[in-house]
């Protein structure tokens, strides 16, 4: 067995994963009579790169098509070039695919479509692990792998940067099924849904363990947790219950604001390469529409432009305390004061008025603040 192919195995966890793929590459390098060896020596050889992008883009869809005409199905048969596309994303570079030349991966029937309302339904009704793993699924809109292996650490350091940037917070994480680069973002409801439940979790390098906190959540798992909230909020399903559900409605929302291809840069849809080099530099207009999105997708009605009129109620509340406080402090003075001249005692009801400074002086704590001027 080929050592490139392993050590590109190596980025996958799951046996499973590693065995299809190990599988699929094999046959793929038998088809064509090279070694992966020989394509990587080519690629570090070539002198016009892009042609060697074209060149094996153009034998991948001839072996597509291959199994097509041996009468395999389409899901089967991209089933059996998605590995040889993440092959050479690892260890070359992406290959240049023409345009419809692989087919789309045909639409599964019988899955239930989540609505909006429907989970912010199973929202309410869940617990804090279940409302973790339900905000962070749909504000991430990974599928199962890139979920349930994320890591803790990875996330508090992209949580701790909500401290000196305004959420939603924007970062790079790649797919691991086709090595797809995603713009990813978690919400102020994900990271506050995610420290809640870390502080009753078990200690685990992962963001969503299982309950010895050894491994992470399983597949199996995820899914009993989605088909558990579905059940408790007493949803009626119209189809099969799956996490990859998740991501589709995550897709639909934020299409409701952005472009088809910045939508599918948010969840790790395949697109042009062309076309990922010029997003890839627009980082900041993503994050603007991926929160223009939230409204349709936030699950406790709370967006991150409600966190912020949330923070300004509280600086009022803190405000209106302080007056209250001077108000106290003013009455207190003033009774003193009269038990001292012996208009007021212990046993006799206490009445009096604010002198014309001290009302003035109230009505000046109650003004609105005037902003800040900002530094040129």
């Amino acid at each position: 067995m080929s050592d490139l192919i392993e050590s590109f195995l190596e980025l996958y966890s799951k046996p499973r994963i590693k065995k299809e793929y190990r599988l699929a590459l094999t046959k793929f390098f038998e088809w064509t009579g090279a070694t992966p060896e020989q394509i990587l020596e080519e690629w570090k050889t070539t002198a016009d790169r892009y042609e060697f992008r074209k060149k094996w883009g153009n034998i991948l869809v001839k072996y597509y098509n291959y199994h097509l005409e041996r009468g395999v199905k389409i899901n089967t048969a991209l089933g059996y070039v998605t590995p040889v596309r993440a092959f050479f994303t690892a260890k070359c570079d992406m290959l240049k695919i023409k345009k419809r030349a692989l087919d789309k991966r045909q639409m599964a029937f019988g899955e239930h479509e989540f609505k909006h309302s429907q989970l912010q339904q199973m929202y309410r009704v869940g617990d804090i692990r279940e409302k973790a793993i339900l905000a962070t699924g749909v504000a991430l809109g990974y599928g199962v792998t890139q979920f349930i292996t994320i890591k803790r650490d990875f996330l508090k350091k992209i949580i701790a940067q909500r401290e000196s940037e305004e959420p939603p917070i924007g970062f790079w994480y790649q797919r691991t099924k086709t090595s797809q680069p995603i713009r990813s973002h978690v919400t102020v409801e994900s990271m506050n849904a995610l420290e809640d439940y870390w502080k009753i979790a078990p200690e685990s390098e992962w963001a969503f363990p299982n309950g010895t906190g050894e491994k992470h959540l399983s597949k199996d798992g995820v899914n009993y947790v989605l088909k558990s909230l579905t059940k408790k909020a007493k949803i009626q399903t119209t189809g099969q219950i799956r996490w990859h559900l998740l991501r589709k409605f995550l897709f639909s929302a934020l299409t409701n604001v952005m472009a088809e291809m910045n939508a599918k840069l948010c969840v790790g849809k395949a697109i042009p390469i062309d076309v990922l080099t010029y997003i890839k530099g627009k980082t900041e207009q993503l994050k603007q529409e991926y929160r223009e999105a939230e409204k349709y997708f936030v699950l406790s009605g709370f967006t991150n432009s409600y966190h912020t009129e949330l923070d300004t109620i509280k600086e009022e509340q803190a405000r209106q305390k302080e007056i209250l406080g001077t108000l106290v402090d003013m009455i207190a003075k003033r009774v003193i004061e009269l038990q001292k001249r012996h208009l007021v005692t212990g046993d006799t009801e206490i009445q009096f008025t604010l002198t014309f400074n001290e009302v003035q002086k109230l009505l000046a704590l109650t003004k609105p603040k005037k902003p800040r001027p900002k530094d040129n």
